[in-house]
């Protein structure tokens, strides 16, 4: 049966003008399948957005984590926050998150994106700026609507649909014009947090240029757009959220769904044996290098900047069904790109790791658990600097900032060892 889908697959992609591979970009290929399927496949209803949905439960004291204004980014509480911003690729634009029907998922509705969207309150909607506004409801530059790139609507979401991790230089630096030339954003005194995720688009195009999509690039390109932002924003804390096991979606099996997974990341997916585990270790690989940047130091070297890797995802398998196939609940109806719940359940998930110390932070979705609150002895949103990293357990970390007191330690040892001897000799 696998080897006559296979077949159906290859014939699609021979039906199609360019392949991805043709010009290393599968994403005007992955359009032109949904219009093809779109044919196939026709109008469900709009009956399935009360099944996509998935509600949290926010009951938090939110006067608990109030107090005097942040003068550290180490002291952020959710009332400093002034400004959401956010990049990354179709997963962020909120490809096709509200859609029942694949004519109505090329819409980008950015509203519910759970980083950045702010559509509705907590109450309807899930998203980071959702949770944020029950603090601070001042919140500005969250998104609204079915928003594309350009529109007004999108505010400070400067997502790409099909981006790779080569175009954060371009997304950081619209995302800063923007916030810059916003009337109502004091780019230097307002409090920013902005949410980074993105490579999935790197991961379904590395067979098509393996150094060009290795681990190695993808960092590169993530440290430069990290430099730019932290040479040129003030009062900034980025999320820097860690890359999803995309072969996992293929649990979403059924010829709809296999014949969009081959055109839209043809390299990741119906991989098995060696080839399977070379890309598992590879999206291990670019999780991890990701994690040594930022707890590099590099980014922790003034009190109003900073960057905190996030990695609720790292580990999470997507959920299954007593059956043991996908739960497709969780995705949109192309079964690639998460739907309203799939968004919800990333906001809480993101949240909660925001609220949790650095080497502490859980790496796996819980999707039964609702919104975490902050509390009154740990009100703080937990960076390197405020959380008692463990050094053991992160050795590059100490080689960095707790490196700094180890060589300090050592010069110690050498003068009192000095002293010592020359007073012997004495």
């Amino acid at each position: 049966m696998k080897v006559f889908i296979l077949f159906l697959l290859f014939g699609t992609s021979l039906c199609l003008e360019n392949s991805g591979s043709a010009d290393d970009n599968v994403w005007p290929t992955f359009l032109r399948t949904i219009g093809i399927m779109g044919d196939l496949y026709p109008d469900v209803g709009a009956q399935c957005r009360v099944d996509y949905k998935h509600i949290y439960s926010f009951d938090c004291n939110t006067e608990i984590s109030s107090g005097s204004p942040a003068t550290s980014v180490h002291k952020l509480r959710p009332h400093d926050i002034s400004v959401i911003g956010a990049m990354g690729d179709s997963l962020t634009a909120g490809f096709g998150s509200d859609a029942c029907t694949l004519a109505e998922l090329v819409n980008e509705y950015r509203g519910r994106a759970w980083p950045v969207g702010g559509d509705d309150t907590i109450d309807d909607v899930s998203t980071l700026p959702n949770i944020i506004k029950k603090f601070n409801p001042n919140l500005k530059g969250y998104s609204t609507g079915v928003s594309g790139y350009f529109s007004e609507e999108a505010a400070f979401n400067t997502a790409i649909s099909g981006a790779r991790s080569e175009h954060m230089t371009t997304m950081t630096n619209e995302m800063i014009s923007r916030m810059k030339a916003h009337p109502a954003v004091d780019f230097k005194a307002d409090w920013k947090v902005v949410s980074i995720f993105i490579g999935a688009n790197d991961l379904c195009q590395y067979c098509f240029n393996f150094h060009k999509y290795s681990a190695e690039q993808y960092v590169e390109h993530v440290r430069e757009a990290l430099d730019i932002m932290h040479r040129e924003m003030p009062r900034t804390l980025i999320n820097l959220q860690g890359i999803l096991r995309v072969t996992d979606v293929d649990h979403l099996s059924g010829l709809k769904c296999d014949l969009i997974h081959f055109a839209a990341c043809n390299c990741a997916m119906f991989k098995e044996g060696d080839d399977h585990q070379e890309l598992v270790e590879l999206i291990q690989s670019y999780q991890s290098k990701t994690e040594e940047l930022v707890m590099s130091g590099r980014y922790d070297t003034r009190d109003d900047f900073t960057v905190v890797y996030q990695p609720f995802l790292t580990n999470t398998r997507f959920p299954l069904l007593p059956n043991l196939e996908g739960d497709s609940s969780y995705f949109a109806p192309d079964c690639f790109h998460f739907s309203a719940k799939g968004h919800a359940t990333m906001a809480k998930e993101l949240w909660k790791n925001m609220l949790q110390p650095v080497g502490q932070k859980s790496d796996s979705w819980n999707p039964p658990e609702d919104i975490k609150c902050p509390t009154k002895e740990n009100p703080y949103i937990y960076t390197n600097m405020n959380s008692g990293i463990d050094v053991e357990k992160y050795p590059y970390y100490a080689e960095t900032q707790g490196g700094a007191t180890t060589i300090q330690i050592s010069l110690l040892t050498i003068v009192l060892s000095t002293i010592v001897y020359v007073t012997n000799r004495i």
